[in-house]
């Protein structure tokens, strides 16, 4: 409170902790000698009720109904027992779970605030009570560390021999909401079931956070029967949402009023923004707020359509605008939650959710969602013919079919670009679209030229640039000046490949087009590392960074991820081969979740060179085996010649090492490279892998462990989908070869394995 003040309302959701936090507070004012009295209204319904409990808490009996002679008795208690306490100190009475008496409770609390001069009243409520002389302190959520961090230390107190390793205890805490009370719940099932079986259960629905949900139903027993129906509805919502998007999905001449309702009830939760306040539920309020929703299954249903009407009517996002990406990054889930409900029952709904969703996919993948949303609509408005379609979605299938041509060659799949952007090529010259025409022919001249049919896309450049003469977008030239710089940087020509580089990112500037932008820059970062010269190594260290704000303010991870390998690329040239190994192999990781093949091969061969510049044959021969078997994904030309490059500076390092000695425990938790001690920590599934990669060494070596084998080692029981377990062995994987193993480690068409002239030495007894 602050000075003076005399009436603190904690308020908060269901399970924040609020009944905790104020006996805390009684238990460290009774600790320093003060007068504090705690009183829970729970379950009470009456006004003389409420006095009633708030008497027994003070030690009264009241053995009258009369509610004003009861005030009266409590108010000189209370004034006695100050008088027994050091001058200016107060009585301090908690009142705990009044939300089922708010009205009461506001007139109770004035009373005796106005009569009992040395008073101070702590409440514990869902919402204010709305009194003039009431301070609010809101209590929120704990954030994901700090949920995380109690989870264990509670799963731990009640079963300290139970580890949890740390992305197990990072998704439990999410399933809590963040919420004090879950928290404590789920740790109790961690101690009695383990983090693994817990999470598991969890996402089947076997255990369920009934704690949770009896509070909430002490909220729900408070709402009128259309507040109910609007917060029901509302749990369609998968992320946060605005007042347009509640009326929309509410569909009540009310949603607002409702709406301002639950929140004062911390039901929702309300947060400004640079575009405006938005709303959403906690996970555990929108799951008790979906069974409610279910036990009307048409009104849910209709619920989801009315939030994909309105997702798809908005107005199109333009893709490089901040407040695009803000609204996008908001918004992103419940797209794609509506373009799933509208895709097999309204293509034309579905057409126009994807070219909304489409730029936030293309910057934030993931790549496999990205290509499952494109092929699915392009495919359900072909089924429905263009003409009954109409020429506005005409014009989105041939965006959706660019999309999807720049998916595949942006991850170095070029010939299979070629069909889709053929078929929009096609499409758009038959609508007389010359923009998106031009915009095609650039992409395609790419995909052409990586694939060795340099005049062919030298071709299509120059009638994109046709087209660029009679138009007026500069979008559309930044695209096509990118793509004739491309062509001049393959054949050599660095000035010439500067200026059109230059002239892109100009137009893109002019467009307000940061995206754009930043990958133009790209292309100049690329023509200063090809020059010589430490004047421009400095000049694209300027660049890159210039480049990087761009894709920052556009969110593009994309891009972001193929950056850090690019900046690797700087670090090297500039003799830092520990800031370059760093950079490439955090690129690596990132830019195999965006299945970015490109960025994956150049990680790759940066890592081969900084093996050579410490003189590490064997390494550096390893990594370029790693690369040719990444190589084999893509069919760009231009990948030979730079590694040929590689091998022939590998060739000519320093004699390749003396062989390797491994030396670990059954357990994997002791473990020592060439004498070196690793430190593992708590990395369970990595010492699982780890220890099964050597048991196959020593029975076979030179044998290969699959993928699906060492999914299973790594997590034994747990069920995964195909692509989860393989995106998690290979970054297992990555992670074992960035703790120091690499050297041991081969990769090959059948798998993994340890490398045949390394030594396993067992520290214990099998």
């Amino acid at each position: 409170m602050n000075e003076g003040g005399r009436l603190l309302t904690l308020r908060g959701p269901p399970g924040v902790g609020k009944t905790a936090l104020a006996r805390a507070v009684v238990h460290r004012l009774s600790r320093e000698g003060r007068r504090v009295r705690f009183a829970s209204l729970a379950r009470l319904d009456t006004r003389g009720a409420a006095l009633a409990a708030i008497a027994r808490a003070i030690g009264l009996s009241p053995r009258t109904a009369n509610d004003a002679v009861v005030l009266e008795r409590i108010v000189r208690q209370l004034d006695e027992g100050s008088l027994q306490l050091d001058e200016g100190s107060r009585t301090t009475l908690v009142l705990d779970e009044v939300d089922a008496l708010r009205a009461e409770a506001r007139s109770i609390v004035e009373d005796l605030l106005g009569e009992a001069a040395d008073l101070s009243i702590l409440v514990c409520a869902r919402a204010p009570l709305g009194s003039p002389l009431e301070e609010v302190l809101a209590l929120a959520p704990l954030p994901p560390r700090a949920a995380t961090e109690l989870l264990v230390d509670r799963a731990h107190q009640a079963a300290p021999e139970r580890a949890i390793e740390p992305e197990l205890a990072e998704r439990l805490a999410l399933r809590s909401g963040g919420l004090p009370l879950a928290i404590e719940i789920v740790a109790g099932w961690v101690a009695a079931l383990g983090a693994r079986e817990t999470l598991a259960a969890l996402s089947e629905g076997a255990l369920a956070l009934d704690a949770l949900d009896h509070a909430l139903d002490a909220s729900w027993t408070l709402l009128g029967p259309a507040e109910r129906g609007s917060f029901a509805a509302l749990s369609v919502f998968r992320g946060s949402f605005d007042l347009e998007a509640a009326r929309a999905v509410a569909a009540s001449p009310q949603a607002a009023a409702h709406l301002a309702t639950l929140v004062s009830a911390s039901l929702v939760d309300v947060h400004d923004t640079i575009d405006g306040a938005r709303y959403e539920m906690l996970e555990g309020v929108r799951a008790y707020a979906s069974k409610k929703a279910k036990e009307e299954p048409a009104e849910q249903l209709d619920a989801r359509a009315r939030l994909a009407r309105h997702l798809a009517a908005a107005a199109r996002p333009r893709a490089d605008l901040p407040s695009s990406w803000r609204r996008l990054a908001e918004e992103r889930d419940d797209l794609v939650g509506a373009w799933e409900h509208a895709i097999d029952g309204d293509p034309r709904m579905a057409l126009r959710l994807a070219v909304v969703l489409e730029p936030s996919l293309a910057a934030q993948g993931p790549p496999a969602l990205h290509r499952k949303i494109l092929e699915r609509s392009i495919a359900a408005s072909e089924a429905a013919s263009l003409p009954d379609l109409g020429r506005e979605h005409a014009a989105a299938t041939i965006d959706l079919l660019f999309a999807l041509g720049r998916l595949e060659s942006l991850r170095g799949y070029h010939a299979a670009s070629r069909a889709p952007f053929e078929r929009g090529i096609a499409l758009a010259e038959r609508g007389s679209d010359g923009v998106r025409t031009a915009w095609l022919l650039a992409h395609l001249s790419r995909s052409l030229s990586a694939l060795g049919r340099v005049e062919d896309a030298a071709s299509l450049v120059a009638r994109a640039r046709e087209v660029c003469g009679r138009e007026t977008d500069a979008r559309l030239q930044a695209t096509v000046e990118h793509a004739l710089g491309g062509l001049h940087l393959a054949s050599g020509q660095l000035d010439a490949a500067g200026e059109a580089y230059r002239r892109a990112s100009s137009a893109a500037r002019a467009a307000g087009a940061p995206r754009l932008e930043g990958v133009a820059l790209l292309g100049s970062c690329r023509v200063h590392l090809a020059r010589a010269g430490e004047a421009n190594v400095e000049a694209a260290a300027s660049t890159f960074a210039e480049a990087r704000a761009r894709f920052e303010v556009a969110t593009d991870a994309f891009h972001l991820a193929r950056l850090t390998a690019y900046e690797g690329g700087v670090a090297l040239v500039r003799g830092n081969v520990d800031e370059a190994e760093e950079r490439f192999a955090r690129a690596l990781d990132e830019v195999v979740l965006q299945d970015d093949i490109e960025g994956e091969l150049e990680a790759r061969l940066g890592l081969t060179l900084t093996a050579h510049a410490r003189g590490d044959v064997r390494l550096a021969e390893r990594r370029l085996d790693d690369f040719d078997l990444a190589a084999r994904r893509t069919d760009d030309l231009g990948w030979g010649p730079r590694r040929a490059a590689a091998e022939r500076t590998s060739s000519e390092a320093a004699p390749a090492a003396s062989a390797l000695t491994l030396a670990l425990s059954r357990d994997g938790r002791s473990l020592e490279l060439c004498s070196r001690a690793v430190d593992f920590g708590r990395r369970g599934p990595l010492r699982r892998i780890l220890v099964a990669l050597a048991e196959r060494h020593h029975e076979s070596p030179g044998r290969a462990m699959s993928v699906s084998e060492i999914r299973a080692a790594g997590w034994p029981d747990e069920k995964m989908l195909h692509e989860s377990g393989t995106a998690r062995v290979y970054m297992a994987i990555r992670r074992l070869r960035t703790l120091g193993l690499d050297p041991l480690l081969r990769t090959s068409d059948e798998g993994y394995a340890l490398d045949t002239s390394v030594t396993v030495i067992w520290r214990d007894p099998a």
